[in-house]
This record gives structure tokens, sequence and C-alpha cells, in this order.
């Protein structure tokens, strides 16, 4: 993609929408939904690194 150059009024528009999200108080069934899905995806994480670590091991041996 070619480089379209600094837009001031770009970024402006990205901060106040990146403000607008953050400042809406999450009720107590959306902080559950993004804590299940921050785990399952460090579980995910977690598990391709595990697998990483035993192909390595593997060719050591």
């Amino acid at each position: 993609m070619a480089y379209q150059g600094f837009s001031p009024k770009l970024e402006l528009a990205k901060t106040f929408a990146r403000a607008k999200v953050s400042s809406v108080p999450m009720g107590d069934a959306e902080k559950a939904r993004r804590k299940q899905l921050a785990q399952a995806r460090a579980d995910k994480l977690r598990e391709e690194n595990l697998a990483q670590r035993a192909l390595i091991e593997s060719r050591r041996t």
C-alpha cells in the first residue's frame, strides 16, 4: 500500500474515537466477556509456545 502521508485531521479523529470508546463504562457482562477472550488468547499463545518448544527439543536430539 502506498504511503498516504500524515493527516492531522485523521489522527485527531482516531484519537477522539479511541477516547470515546474507552470512556464508555463497561457492564459486568462485557467485562466478563473480555476477560474470557483475553484468557482464551493467552491459553492459545501458551499452547503454541509449548508446541514450538517441543518441536525445537525434538530437533536437538
